[in-house]
């Protein structure tokens, strides 16, 4: 017999936790969750399963899982609820949904500044100056 190695096998819907396909990815998808409807559509046809559900019903991205293809960008109804994002932007692959449950106002500040647009909920109404 041969000596080699062995490959667990996965269930479905469990990701591997030593393989890291994330490393090629050149883009990254940024959820607006204020403009989130819960469709299920970025989590339905994500190939790489990226998108877990939150106890509020919205859907994060897994960024270890995640290749940057924007299949979940292309797929969502709502206009920029889901941007790609140069890789080149980010320092960590940390859970943003937690910062957006814990300090929204800080999220949407975070959004803006990796988007480059408005964060619903955190625009103010303009000064309006006298005639």
């Amino acid at each position: 017999m041969r000596e080699g190695i062995i490959v667990e096998a996965r269930k479905p819907g469990e990701r591997n936790p030593f393989y890291k396909k994330y490393t090629a990815r050149t883009l990254r998808p940024v959820v607006n969750f204020d403009t989130c409807i819960k469709c299920t559509m970025c989590w339905l046809d994500c190939p790489d399963e990226c998108f877990e559900v939150t106890p509020s019903g919205h859907y994060e991205v897994v960024y270890e899982a995640c290749i940057g293809c924007g299949i979940c960008a292309q797929v969502c109804p709502v206009k920029d609820c889901i941007v790609m994002v140069d890789e080149l932007k980010f320092t960590d692959n940390t859970d943003k949904f937690v910062l957006y449950d814990k300090q929204p106002d800080a999220y949407r500040q975070w959004f803006t500044e990796m988007t480059g647009l408005p964060a619903i909920g955190s625009d103010k109404p303009a000064a309006t100056g006298g005639d």
